[in-house]
């Protein structure tokens, strides 16, 4: 099962040692180290991971393990997953030119920034207000004029744009709420990680894409990793009497 480390044990010496604080030589060593060892061929991936600052998407104390195979804590309990679960994840939902894209929960926009160069627009659901500003204002910094951040509460996602080819949720969830499915096009795309609800006797999760089939979401289980859960995606729970 793929897994994360704790930040406290990856240190700014090893970092140091590694990379030199030369962050694109770093992004180099993600791609060839951790992207295209574990299955990742598309090449708009991986153009798109080599070429974005992945160190200014995450708070300023953390940059220097900003390529490191590891979840990275960003704000407001929201995490960037590591950087090959995310390329196999977007690898799976074979996105294309002319796809419009939701991206849910992803803090300042990672995700949302690699698939604003494959596909046609992407659409980001923040909660958190201070972060969809640095979203925004990373995104005119790097030119990525094909992405709009929306506010609202990440169960309800934008329905004002729907419907959508591909609905990403960044972190692992329980279920997938309804408003989101509703949100998704015939023969549409769900990618996320599914975790199992608390509990339960076991805990693997697994990165999962769904496919939408008359109306239905129909699911197929690509790997396990464990990622934290994003909040306020937890199944209902059933009271027995």
């Amino acid at each position: 099962m793929l897994g994360y480390v704790q930040l406290s044990k990856v240190t700014n010496t090893m970092i140091m040692k590694e990379f030199g604080m030369n962050y694109q030589l770093a992004r180099q060593n993600m791609v060839d180290n951790q992207i295209r060892t574990n299955r990742v061929t598309d090449i708009k991936i991986i153009s798109a991971m080599i070429d974005l600052p992945r160190e200014r998407f995450v708070p300023e104390i953390y940059a220097e393990i900003a390529y490191v195979d590891t979840v990275i804590e960003t704000a407001n309990e929201r995490h960037l997953v590591a950087p090959m679960v995310l390329a196999r994840l977007i690898q799976e939902a074979e996105v294309s030119s002319e796809d419009l894209v939701q991206v849910i929960g992803c803090g300042t926009g990672y995700a949302a920034a690699i698939l604003s160069n494959m596909s046609k627009a992407v659409i980001l659901v923040e909660d958190d207000p201070e972060v969809c500003k640095k979203a925004e204002a990373l995104f005119v910094e790097l030119g990525l004029d094909n992405v709009l951040v929306f506010k609202t509460d990440l169960v309800n996602g934008c329905k004002n744009q729907a419907p959508f080819n591909i609905i990403m949720i960044c972190g692992a969830v329980e279920e997938i709420p309804t408003k989101l499915i509703n949100q998704l096009s015939e023969g549409g795309r769900i990618i996320t990680i599914v975790s199992v609800p608390e509990g339960t006797s076991y805990s693997t999760s697994k990165a999962t894409i769904f496919t939408k089939y008359h109306g239905k979401l129909v699911g197929k289980e690509i790997f396990e990793v464990n990622t934290p859960k994003i909040k306020n995606f937890n199944k209902e729970k059933v009271f027995k009497f």
